[in-house]
């Protein structure tokens, strides 16, 4: 019997990236930003740079090593657990050409049991993204964890089920959520969410 697919974003579900390429741009380009500085995931609104300097920036960074860069806390055990039960595969908006890049953090460095890697790109480093909707869709997700609103909100006006992930900057949201979008703070509500109970240790 096959499992049910669920669909995990990557960046600041799982890889801090806003932790990284902060003390990198700071490195590189000589300023001071800080993680909670961006209350929007468009970093050319937040840097004051053109969506080319944004995506030149972005692409450099992403060729520096990401070996060392432990995953966000709780997601491995988590994810180990998910995947007894369901078929994990990654959505994420980075940019294409770092679809494998990111399959070998994941699967090969930290061991994550992922299933498919789809990385769809993002409008500042992306033409015409495809949406994360479309794809949870085409792939039969039943739900996405993600930490940007907008993406689940496509995915709940589709019928998918959502979590919204972290407490952020960037995804308070003013307006109540859907009923099938379910906010949960860290890895431990999202296994309470999905009814997943961590292995007794007696």
């Amino acid at each position: 019997m096959s499992k049910e697919v669920i669909a995990v974003d990557t960046d600041e579900v799982l890889f801090p990236f806003l932790d990284e390429f902060t003390k990198y741009h700071n490195l590189q380009f000589g300023t001071s930003h800080q993680p909670d500085d961006f209350n929007s995931y468009y970093f050319h609104e937040v840097l004051g740079l053109t969506r080319q300097q944004v995506k030149e920036r972005v692409f450099s960074f992403h060729e520096v090593d990401d070996t060392h860069v432990p995953p966000i806390e709780g997601s491995q055990a988590a994810l180990k657990q998910i995947a007894e039960r369901y078929d994990i595969v990654t959505v994420t908006a980075r940019h294409p050409q770092f679809e494998e890049q990111t399959r070998r953090w994941l699967v090969d460095i930290h061991g994550i049991p992922f299933r498919d890697v789809y990385a769809i790109g993002h409008e500042d480093t992306t033409e015409k993204p495809r949406s994360k909707a479309e794809v949870c869709e085409e792939i039969g997700a039943v739900a996405l964890i993600d930490d940007s609103p907008k993406h689940l909100m496509g995915c709940s006006a589709i019928g998918i089920n959502g979590v919204l992930f972290g407490e952020y900057s960037w995804n308070k949201v003013e307006e109540e959520l859907p009923v099938n979008i379910t906010r949960c703070v860290d890895w431990s509500a999202v296994l309470h969410y999905l009814d997943i109970h961590a292995p007794s240790t007696v």
